[in-house]
């Protein structure tokens, strides 16, 4: 399997004046999409498997298709039509972002998507029809942004849009 090591250096201020405060820091899932064929990826730490599928077959969409990585030499990526194209994988072998955490991710894309975060475009995510309980990571706007969208919020967006076919590397934190 991939391996990876990741640093990172940050201030503790402890709670209640607790002598010694704990910290807990693990990464949950990485997907690399290294695969290269074959209609499923795995996930390179706990080796989920993910099924390349599409969702919206009446609507015209496709299963992810394979394709080169982000600078021609970096194996390769999926390609999303935007229509329903997905990864599929069973709600016990993920981790849900809804708590404090981060995604980071090499992306590219010409899309745009809607003023409204769950039906746009987005990273990863997941929709709770009727209520509020809706996150949506690196979800598009209609200005091409890139964002974080949770509940029926307006979500908070890049500075710059990001659809303009460019290979980009994405680091999103939300703190709660």
């Amino acid at each position: 399997g991939n391996t990876a090591t990741a640093t990172a250096s940050f201030t503790i201020d402890s709670v209640n004046h607790a002598a010694t405060p704990t910290v807990s820091v693990s990464s949950l899932e990485r997907w690399m999409f290294d695969e290269g064929t074959g209609t499923s990826t795995t996930d390179g730490y706990n080796g989920y498997t993910g099924t390349l599928t599409n969702i919206n077959v009446a609507g015209g969409g496709t299963a992810p298709t394979w394709v080169t990585g982000h600078n021609g030499t970096s194996g390769t990526a999926l390609n999303f039509d935007g229509k329903g194209a997905a990864v599929s994988v069973p709600a016990g072998d993920t981790a849900a972002l809804t708590g404090t955490s981060s995604l980071s991710v090499w992306f590219k894309t010409t899309q745009t998507g809607t003023s409204i975060g769950w039906s746009s475009p987005s990273i990863i995510g997941s929709e709770s029809a009727g209520d509020g309980n809706d996150i949506q990571w690196g979800t598009l706007n209609t200005n091409g942004k890139i964002g974080l969208d949770v509940g029926n919020s307006a979500g908070v967006y890049s500075a710059a849009a990001v659809n303009d076919g460019n290979w980009h590397d994405l680091t999103i934190t939300r703190t709660v």
